[in-house]
């Protein structure tokens, strides 16, 4: 059974404001008072109800992170920036991965909103899918950030230049001599594998070097995901390079 704010007022035989004002930390109570408040807190177990807080606080001292591939080494760098960032600010980080699903993140954000999130950090899936959704949350008064941005919708992002990626990963290898070229496409849903792959197929073909399309692998979240279509691309006649 939880101890409330209420079980403790009897115990200590104090009013239910003075008990909340003590473990609430604010002024204006005696020191005698504070000690049999946090001492019967300790003896009876009282854990604070973070959600009643919020409701009279408006705040949660919480942000939701919701990103697309838990096990995609980038989202791993993401979210210990995030989550350092927040803890410095005082902020717990609630983590979660739609796995590239439309509809899982649709539901996670809207669980989050539920809790009452002090803000989100979104990275949504930008192709191919609706942005209803995002929408219908930027009407709502929880502040958000999307990695990406949605045409017609005015909010924070950050952006990154992946086209440029692209262009600079091509030049590389094709400076180097290589000129067999393979190129693992990430999931339909993913802008960012598309811009890469346009940059790719741009700076071939200006530098007059054909693609070859047995070397183009499709719906991969990395190079082991290769598309299936292609299973025995390992053993295919050698590329000479692979972007990553």
């Amino acid at each position: 059974m939880n101890i409330t704010i209420a079980d403790l007022a009897k115990v200590t035989g104090l009013a239910k404001s003075t008990v909340s004002g003590v473990l609430n930390n604010k002024e204006g109570f005696s020191a005698k008072t504070r000690q049999k408040v946090l001492q019967a807190a300790e003896k009876y177990g009282y854990v604070p109800n973070e959600i009643a807080r919020g409701l009279s606080s408006n705040s949660t001292g919480s942000i939701g992170l919701i990103i697309k591939d838990i096990t995609n080494p980038f989202y791993n760098h993401m979210t210990k920036g995030v989550q350092e960032v927040a803890e410095e600010h005082g902020y717990t980080v609630f983590l979660c991965s739609s796995g590239e699903s439309h509809q899982a993140e649709i539901k996670h954000i809207q669980a989050m909103v539920r809790k009452r999130v002090d803000g989100l950090v979104i990275a949504p899936l930008l192709e191919e899918v609706s942005f209803d959704h995002i929408f219908a949350l930027n009407q709502k008064p929880v502040p958000f950030v999307l990695l990406g941005k949605i045409q017609g919708l005015e909010c924070d992002t950050v952006e990154f230049d992946d086209y440029g990626g692209g262009r600079q990963a091509a030049e590389l290898l094709l400076e180097s001599g290589h000129t067999r070229i393979g190129f693992v496409r990430g999931l339909s849903t993913s802008r960012a594998s598309k811009l890469r792959f346009e940059a790719f197929a741009d700076t071939m073909r200006q530098r007059g070097v054909p693609i070859d399309e047995k070397f183009i692998f499709d719906g991969a979240k990395g190079l082991r995901t290769a598309s299936p279509q292609v299973p025995g691309w390992r053993k295919q006649k050698r590329r000479t390079a692979l972007p990553p």
